[in-house]
């Protein structure tokens, strides 16, 4: 029964996280649902437990809505990125654009060939297909060599992410990178780099200010949960 469990969470565990997460980050999916929870418990109780059903409810959802308020999403991002080191604009071998959802992206594909061609790293590594085709088009509009130019693909997690660069890096000898993400996401990147052998320089882009607090505060979250 163990190993199926460990079977079944290896390699659903990813999806089931982002599904989760997709359902969190919906506010008013969350608030209905835990309104109908509320109702239907204080229906399904006696008389003597219905007072203490409704306060239940009623606390998860005061406890959901301030997770994704400003009060608590941005010292979160500010405590994560406390513990972060901070670009000093050294050269590295290779500068590594992880993949997050468009919302988050920010402007990292353009950073990462703004500092090849500030002479940086000669080479850029980017998580995903599609993200890949885009810089390949930014490095033709700059008459940079898109051989220069590395993807990885089929990557869901930061483990996954920092497993294909060392596959692809390590076997060349490109081990000090500059490493590119948003901030909710970059303590957990940058351990998981370190732990694969890289010399790891972060690079935090900023999330864009019309992303919505609650976003915010469960980006914070999926890090922890995809691993």
């Amino acid at each position: 029964m163990l190993d199926t469990l460990r079977v079944f969470l290896g390699t659903r565990w990813a999806h089931l996280t982002w599904v989760v997460f997709d359902w969190l980050a919906s506010a008013k999916l969350v608030t209905l649902t835990l309104l109908v929870f509320t109702a239907v418990a204080m229906l399904a109780s006696t008389p003597r437990y219905r007072r203490r059903m409704m306060i239940l409810g009623l606390s998860l959802l005061a406890v959901y809505w301030f997770v994704v308020s400003p009060l608590f999403s941005v010292p979160a991002i500010g405590l994560l990125t406390r513990f972060v080191p901070p670009d000093t604009g050294q050269t590295a071998d290779v500068v590594v654009v992880l993949a997050r959802p468009s919302e988050a992206r920010g402007e990292r594909y353009e950073t990462a060939v703004a500092m090849m061609e500030a002479g940086r790293a000669e080479r850029i590594l980017v998580m995903g297909r599609y993200p890949a085709e885009d810089v390949f088009e930014k490095l033709e509009q700059r008459q940079l060599s898109p051989e220069r130019l590395t993807s990885a693909i089929c990557v869901r997690t930061t483990l996954q992410e920092a497993e294909s660069a060392a596959v692809l890096l390590s076997a060349q000898n490109l081990n000090h990178i500059v490493l590119i993400t948003d901030q909710p996401h970059m303590l957990r990147a940058w351990l998981t780099f370190k732990g694969f052998g890289f010399a790891v320089i972060p690079h935090m882009e900023p999330i864009q200010d019309w992303v919505a607090h609650h976003e915010r505060s469960f980006w914070r979250f999926a890090n922890i949960w995809a691993y």
